[in-house]
């Protein structure tokens, strides 16, 4: 998993380097991004109230037409969890109840379609690699798989120079690593403030 994320990435900046350097005539804007999101993990080992948590990174908006534009972002994001009650039940090595924290990197590649003056509606695949997590299992093996893919909508809205966002992440694979009795699947709503640097 760990070399198939090294290729991923590779490939990605190598995609995007030859898109920003056949786009860069028509203007991009490079900037940070942060703000709070609101998650919560499928499956009935875990809490189904959403937990809250955070996320900053940096993001490359290029403009491919008047209302077109390619936005890949990196960014990091820590996500907290409650195991259920009857967790032992489920996995038999987990620990009781507790709380859990996931640290993701993420990369999503996201097509941005502008509807109005100031805003745009956006939306894409995004590959969130699992960077650390929690203790979930006494025996200290993993509980979570190292990779989740996911679909990512939602809106944007410029003004006075920033923009403010909100988006809904849905997690499409399965990374419940501990047990094959269900399937886990993040599901995330975001809020934030993105700001320009160029």
């Amino acid at each position: 998993m760990k070399k198939f994320s090294f290729q991923f990435l590779f490939t990605l900046t190598a995609i995007l380097f030859l898109i920003s350097g056949n786009t860069i005539a028509q203007g991009f804007r490079l900037g940070v991004k942060a703000g709070a999101d609101m998650h919560k993990l499928q499956g009935t080992a875990f809490d189904q109230e959403f937990n809250f948590g955070y996320h900053a990174g940096g993001f490359v908006q290029i403009r491919l037409s008047d209302k077109l534009m390619l936005n890949p972002e990196v960014y990091f994001s820590q996500l907290n969890l409650t195991s259920a009650n009857n967790i032992a039940q489920l996995i038999p090595d987990a620990d009781s109840l507790k709380d859990i924290s996931l640290k993701y990197l993420n990369i999503p590649v996201l097509l941005g379609y502008k509807i109005a003056k100031s805003i745009s509606l956006v939306g894409g695949p995004q590959y969130g690699i699992l960077m650390s997590e929690g203790s979930l299992l006494s025996n200290g093996k993993k509980a979570f798989k190292t990779g989740d893919f996911s679909i990512v909508g939602g809106i944007q809205i410029g003004f006075a120079g920033i923009s403010v966002y909100g988006r809904y992440v849905i997690g499409l694979n399965d990374i419940n690593d501990a047990t094959e009795k269900e399937s886990w699947k993040n599901q995330i709503v975001h809020f934030g403030i993105a700001f320009p640097l160029l």
